[in-house]
């Protein structure tokens, strides 16, 4: 019985977390390096190390998911807004990065996805994790980051309290896992992916930085970077 109740401690109702929560300064870190990212995959792809440094991007984001899952008033309307989000960002993500508009969803959809299995899970409706679990056994393909991303959430999410657990689990999960292609350092070839351990520190070190953004701050600069990139792409066909 102790053991059943520990675990409905980690799945539902939330308690403080002991790893770093300063998530206005991770929301900075992670588009910064989402724009170096997506710069690479438009305008710049001869220069492979810019898709590198992007790699710090998506387990900041994964990370800001687990807290606001946690510390948010009402996780269904968090839920409701990323889907909001999901649909007026697709247009532009489709302009932006040139990907098919309905085939190839923006990483809003992931984090959806995985917010909505961590509700399932916190609420013990745990029907709607499945439902989840199971719409993305048959869509991963179309998911951004795939199965590799609602993994990273959900270990973030279990693991949450549990820091050096955590660390080891994510660390190894991101170092062996296969996806993205290549990048030599130092006469080593490295899978690219595994570049996503330098975010590791700012989600495991706590900061108390004083830095202030607007809840909405992420949601405008999600939309205003992909159209920017589509203008420049634009000019520079216009160009030459």
């Amino acid at each position: 019985m102790q053991t059943v109740a520990t675990a409905r401690q980690w799945l539902e109702k939330p308690r403080e977390i002991k790893l770093n929560t300063d998530t206005n300064l991770l929301k900075v870190v992670a588009v910064i390096t989402m724009f170096i990212d997506h710069l690479g995959a438009t305008l710049l792809p001869q220069y492979p190390v810019l898709r590198v440094i992007g790699r710090i991007a998506f387990p900041l984001f994964c990370w800001c998911i687990v807290v606001g899952s946690v510390y948010t008033r009402d996780l269904g309307k968090y839920i409701f807004r990323l889907q909001v989000l999901f649909v007026i960002s697709q247009p532009f993500y489709w302009l932006a990065m040139g990907h098919d508009l309905i085939r190839k969803p923006n990483i809003l959809l992931t984090l959806v996805v995985a917010l909505t299995m961590i509700y399932g899970l916190r609420e013990r409706k745990y029907f709607i994790t499945l439902a989840m679990a199971g719409l993305a056994f048959f869509s991963w393909q179309y998911l951004d980051y795939g199965w590799y991303g609602l993994w990273l959430i959900l270990i973030l999410y279990l693991l949450r309290h549990f820091r050096w657990a955590s660390l080891v689990v994510v660390l190894f999960y991101m170092v062996y896992t296969k996806r993205g292609g290549s990048y030599s350092l130092l006469g080593l070839k490295l899978q690219i992916q595994a570049f996503a351990v330098v975010a590791l520190p700012l989600i495991y070190i706590p900061f108390r930085t004083r830095i202030k953004l607007h809840k909405y701050f992420f949601y405008a600069f999600y939309r205003a970077h992909l159209l920017l990139l589509y203008l420049i792409q634009q000019i520079k066909g216009v160009l030459g």
